[in-house]
């Protein structure tokens, strides 16, 4: 089984994106997390996908309303093969943008699997509201208790293996709701899959553990996105980022790859 979690960028075509996930995924059962993903994105990847997948998209359940900007139109999509059968789709309703954020109930082999997608709003655009937002992101792990959580979480400043131990931007709150979400993900057992196998010896303080996005003009290396993985239903498995693959793909993040 492979689990994904991709900010594939509303910049540039979808085609080429679409040939790469099918490439990662090909001949084995699979949850993708997207982020980013347009109106125009999504209809062709249910076109594509329809045949051996479900595709949830958020933006069919928060819809866009007369006076939104196109930052209300980038929604998540939920691609899951059809031998996980989903039996609840939905957004979550008391964060800042409903539509950056997706639920899905599905069942695997008789087992429950509880699957969250979240796109976190920046902090240079939006200052305290990322902040809120982290707290009702957290509201949502506590309430759902997922299995499954993708996101792009614009987060952290400094990177580090311990969730304890990572720092987050101020956004007016020094941090906390970040590390509120953060901590609480690690409360019910939802593991960083990158970090959970990761050699500490490599460990540079200030130094992302792997690279997912550039920022700007600096080309600063961090990593912003990620795959928790509850690590009571998941234990032997392997984690890895494609940044130039995914870039060649047409994406500005790496994408996140479980394979278990």
């Amino acid at each position: 089984m492979k689990i994904i979690n991709w900010n594939i960028s509303w910049l540039h075509d979808i085609d080429k994106k679409i040939i790469y996930l099918q490439k990662i995924t090909e001949g084995q059962p699979f949850v993708i997390i997207l982020q980013e993903v347009t109106e125009i994105s999504y209809k062709k990847l249910n076109s594509v996908f329809s045949s051996s997948a479900t595709v949830a998209y958020s933006l069919n359940y928060r819809k866009p309303g007369k006076f939104d900007t196109n930052s209300r139109k980038l929604g998540i999509a939920i691609i899951i093969s059809k031998d996980i059968f989903i039996t609840d789709i939905s957004v979550l309703e008391r964060t800042v943008f409903p539509e950056r954020t997706l639920y899905v109930d599905a069942v695997w082999n008789n087992t429950p699997l509880k699957i969250l997608g979240l796109h976190s709003i920046t902090g240079c655009q939006h200052k305290k509201a990322k902040s809120i937002q982290f707290y009702s992101f957290a509201e949502a792990v506590d309430f759902f208790k997922p299995d499954i959580v993708g996101i792009d979480a614009n987060e952290p400043k400094v990177d580090h293996y311990d969730i304890h131990k990572m720092l987050f931007y101020d956004n007016f709150d020094k941090g906390n709701g970040c590390k509120t979400f953060f901590e609480t993900l690690s409360l019910y057992s939802l593991d960083d899959a990158f970090s959970k196998n990761y050699d500490t010896e490599k460990f540079i303080f200030g130094e992302a553990l792997a690279t997912s996005h550039k920022i700007g003009k600096t080309d600063k290396k961090v990593r912003y996105d990620f795959l928790f993985l509850n690590n009571e239903k998941f234990r032997n498995y392997s984690c890895r980022y494609e940044y130039e693959q995914a870039i060649q793909a047409g994406s500005d993040h790496a994408s996140v790859i479980v394979t278990l």
